[in-house]
């Protein structure tokens, strides 16, 4: 038999208690919801048209123009206001 060495017995880890996914079916969304627009959210395709240009006429270059029109047109496909919301 080992002789004790006067360290502390190890434990397993305990998991950390949390905020738990709600188990209510009809508090819980589905991802289709999400994806489409909210009403009266502009069409992507004019949002595209519309933050390239604005981006044009401010000098930005054509990559920049073109990722900030391809981001506005996501977003207006998901229905959020910008990044983060």
């Amino acid at each position: 038999e080992p002789e004790p060495s006067g360290a502390l017995e190890a434990s397993s880890p305990e998991p950390e208690s949390g905020p738990v996914a709600p188990t209510d079916p009809e508090e819980a969304t589905s991802d289709t919801a999400s994806e489409t627009p909210q009403a009266g959210a502009e069409d992507p395709e004019a949002a595209f048209e519309r933050v390239l240009a604005e981006e044009k006429a401010k000098g930005s270059s054509d990559a920049v123009a073109t990722g900030r029109a391809k981001a506005a047109r996501l977003r207006a496909q998901k229905g959020t206001k910008g990044p983060g919301g």
